[in-house]
């Protein structure tokens, strides 16, 4: 298994891992970092089931895919997939609204990195 595709897996498993604990502890501090903010009780449980528990899940998935090579290629597809999408669909609300805060613009850029890096290294995987 390449050295360089178990770190992206890894460190992205951490991201999403970091977020993801974040997310169950205090979701409306989180949401607060990207200026969005709850307003009825059922937003505060989306957030924590979107943003906590569904985060938990993806950083597992990836650090399987880091730590055993046979998870590798299917957790280098999610984030492929994962990193692509968010990229879509912030480029859809700047399009639509405009460009976001530096912070966001930050978080698109790492998604694309995560994406892209997962996307060649499954080209060069079938190479």
């Amino acid at each position: 298994m390449p050295m360089a595709s178990r770190l992206l897996l890894a460190l992205s498993a951490v991201a999403f891992l970091i977020v993801g604990v974040q997310g169950l502890r205090d979701p409306v501090a989180l949401m607060a970092t990207v200026d969005w903010a709850p307003v009825a009780r059922s937003a505060t449980s989306e957030a924590r089931a979107s943003y906590g528990g569904m985060q938990l899940a993806l950083a597992a998935f990836l650090a399987l895919g880091a730590w055993k090579a046979t998870w590798q290629r299917p957790a280098l597809v999610l984030l492929a997939l994962l990193g692509g999408s968010l990229v879509a669909g912030r480029a859809l609300d700047a399009i639509l609204n405009g460009l976001p805060k530096p912070f966001i613009l930050g978080l698109w850029g790492f998604e694309g990195l995560m994406g892209t890096g997962a996307a060649l290294a499954l080209g060069r995987s079938r190479s």
